[in-house]
């Protein structure tokens, strides 16, 4: 790959992800071990801090990439939405992922980037606003010609995440790119986020 001809923000991010999921990693594996309390809490302060970072550096990557992607062409979002359920998995994040066969065949004409920068900051405001360890759902399922994605968790009791509403602001730009509008709305104890985006019809 010719270093060259990426971009700068790119490079910056891509080399931040390995090391904060290292650090994210080792701290854990040190709370688990930890004899005292007072020590497993302070490693389990920087397991925190370190996948904040992480989830704010994966955030920026893709918004990078959707920033410089124009690329239209047909793909299956919810072959995206698998791909970074598993990378999200991998970073410890509980991602529960439902679709019936329907929503896995569906095809849509986009930018994936886009759609998948999108999703990924969607399920990252969801995730810093419930509480450590608790599962995020994303659904996917047709309806009329077109598929809608749905994000829900349950927020945590005491908020531990206190920010500007950038994360909104963020979703709502990069949902408008895609040409789609976000709903949300609360149901009892848990918080829903949706958007649709129209499909390719079927042939015959």
């Amino acid at each position: 790959m010719n270093q060259a001809t990426i971009d700068p923000a790119t490079m910056v991010l891509h080399e931040l992800r390995a090391p904060l999921g290292l650090m994210a990693t080792a701290a854990r594996s040190a709370a688990d071990e930890c004899q005292t309390e007072d020590l497993r809490q302070r490693c389990q302060m920087i397991v925190r801090a370190a996948e904040g970072m992480l989830r704010t550096a994966n955030q920026l990557f893709q918004l990078n990439r959707a920033a410089s992607a124009e690329t239209i062409e047909p793909f299956r979002p919810f072959d995206v939405a698998m791909q970074l359920a598993d990378t999200l998995r991998g970073f410890d994040v509980r991602v529960a992922l439902l679709a019936d066969a329907a929503a896995m065949g569906a095809q849509t004409l986009g930018v994936p980037e886009r759609f998948e920068a999108l999703l990924h900051s969607l399920l990252t405001n969801a995730m810093d606003h419930s509480d450590l360890g608790v599962p995020v759902t994303v659904e996917l399922r047709t309806f009329e010609g077109a598929l809608r994605i749905e994000i829900r968790n349950r927020p945590a009791l005491v908020a531990r995440h206190k920010g500007l509403g950038l994360g909104l602001a963020i979703a709502d730009a990069l949902a408008e790119r895609a040409g789609t509008k976000v709903v949300r709305e609360r149901h009892g104890e848990e918080y829903r986020v949706e958007f649709a985006i129209g499909l390719v019809p079927s042939a015959g």
